[in-house]
Formats: C-alpha cells, structure tokens, sequence
C-alpha cells in the first residue's frame, strides 16, 4: 500500500477524477489540515509514516529532518520554488523531490505587470491624493512605449511579461540570464544582454530569478548604485535576492524612484519594517502566485504526478 498524505487541502475536491484513480494502483490518500503537519516532529513522524507528502511552503525541509525517514520516498512542492527544502540532502536519503512546474507563471506575470503598471502610472500616490481630496495632477507618469524594460532572468515568467509587454510597444525589452533561452527571447523580439547591461540601461527592472547561492543578494548596493537614476523596481521573485538595506538607502535616496515589492527578506514582514515607512513603496504579500488559476493548476498537477508516482514513472516536475 502507497500512502499519500497531503497538506494542500481541496485536491481531492477538485479533481476527484484524478484521485479516484490512486486506490486502484494500491494507493491511500489522505489530505489534512494545517496543524496536522505542524511542528519538525510532525514532519518526521511523517516521514516514517508516509511513502508520499505533498507539501507547500508553511515548513522548512532540512536536512536534519529529511535524515530522519524511513519511508517517504516522494516529496511534492506545491508550486514552483523550493527553497523551503534541501533538495540535495533529500536525494541523498533517497527522496524525490518534484514541484508543480509553471502552473502559477501566467498568474505572477499578470501580477508583475499591475505592480509595473502601478509604478508608471503612480496609482499608488493618486489613490492617496484622492483619498484626502487633493485633485492636483500628477505630472511625472511615463507611458511603456518611451521605456527600457529590463527583466533579471528569463524563464517561464520573465517570458511570460515579455509577451503581455509586447502590447505596449515598449522602447526595448531586455533580459539577463546566465543560461538563456536565446529562441524564445527571439521570437519574443527581446534582447539578451549581461546583467551590467542590463543594469545600466533599464528603466524598469523586474527580477525574476530563482533563489540560490549565486543570486543571494543579487541586488546590493553595487547593483543600485549601477541602475540608472530615477529607476523603477520590481521585486517578484524571492525576498533574499534584493539586500533589503541596500534597497532602502536606493529608495531614501531616490536613485530609485518606485519600488513595487511582493517579496521581502523577512516574512510576514512586520508592520512597523522600516521599508513600509517610506512614500515610494508598495507592495503585496507574497501573494502573486495565489490565484485561483494558478493553485487549481498546482493542484491539478501534483495529483497528476500522485498517478505517475503510483504507475512506477518519475514525476514529470522531478527535480
């Protein structure tokens, strides 16, 4: 028997003709709630108990718990970054780890594009002025099409603003990557540059950049310095890839003009973070993934990795 216990609650509601395929390939599926899985022991005692745990983002895999099983065999991420989990150390002891691919990519580029679009049309200060009656007209908007648009990686998400750029008919679009995708970004009329480059000649830039030790504050106070002044920035991707001091002293400065932020390197960030203190900010948090698109997909796709799992196949999104 194959035990599936999933934290990620509303699979087997919505796609019930998924999951009622696992009891005829000797599988038992169980979902929970939030506090089932909640301490480090949880985890371990899971980990013995359970061929298959399909998890989200509330816990941190370490390697001193992955140590620990002696059963899972098959860890599922629901959705796409797994910074949350050693994945290393989980081969080491024999677990697969997989996530859900690109299910949520439309989604964070459409959120890309309103905290962009936000920034350029300065939504954030218009809604105050019209909140306290102050009718005057702000008279620094820019429109896309007099703009640089620089995009810090170009995976499945940078491509994806890309594509809804394109509408506006901006100036350019660039995009860093050290292992670019040099077809899409033709046919996406986008030009790969190295990230001095980009830097330097970008108006806006969106970071799109998995977190790993290389991008580990990726954008410091060299990167600032470098960005043309009066630049716009937007932080999308995983908090520890900006360094949140170095950012600040851009802000204060106004080297940066705007900051539209989802990510932070302190989460939840506390309501009193000295970032939230200034006028040039706005965010969301950490919720540009988290639409009902995006999490039906997730879902969709972790319970079609359960089947391949049960059929003896390597989950398609297997790291």
């Amino acid at each position: 028997m194959i035990r599936i216990i999933s934290e990620v609650t509303g699979i087997e509601t919505h796609f019930p003709e998924l999951i009622g395929l696992l009891p005829a390939r000797g599988c038992e599926y169980r979902e929970v709630s939030a506090d089932v899985l909640q301490t480090d022991a949880d985890l371990v005692r899971a980990l013995g108990e359970y061929d298959v745990i399909v998890t989200c983002d509330q816990h941190t895999w370490t390697r001193d718990i992955l140590s620990t099983t002696t059963r899972t065999k098959l860890l599922i991420r629901v959705g796409k970054g797994v910074d949350n989990v050693d994945v290393e150390a989980a081969k080491e002891f024999g677990i697969t780890v997989a996530n859900t691919g690109s299910a949520n990519a439309s989604a964070v580029a459409e959120h890309t594009m309103a905290l962009l679009l936000a920034a350029v049309h300065h939504l954030p200060e218009a809604d105050k002025q019209l909140h306290v009656g102050d009718w005057d007209h702000i008279s620094q908007m820019r429109e896309l099409k007099s703009a640089t648009i620089g995009l810090a990686g170009f995976g499945a998400i940078a491509q994806g603003v890309a594509r809804m750029l394109s509408g506006f008919v901006p100036k350019a679009i660039l995009a860093y990557d050290p292992y670019p995708n040099t077809e899409m970004a033709k046919q996406l009329n986008v030009q790969l540059v190295d990230f001095d480059a980009l830097l330097a000649q970008s108006d806006i830039i969106c970071v799109h950049v998995p977190l790993m030790d290389s991008t580990w504050h990726m954008f410091n106070k060299e990167a600032f310095d470098a960005m043309r002044q009066g630049a716009i920035f937007i932080s999308i991707a995983r908090g520890h890839v900006v360094d949140e001091n170095a950012l600040y002293d851009a802000l204060v400065s106004r080297k940066l003009k705007w900051a539209g932020l989802d990510v932070f390197e302190t989460e939840p960030l506390p309501a009193d973070d000295r970032l939230l203190t200034l006028d040039n900010v706005f965010g969301t948090p950490h919720s540009a993934a988290h639409s009902v698109d995006a999490m039906l997909e997730s879902q969709r796709q972790a319970a079609e990795q359960l089947l391949e799992f049960a059929d003896g196949k390597a989950p398609r999104h297997a790291l």
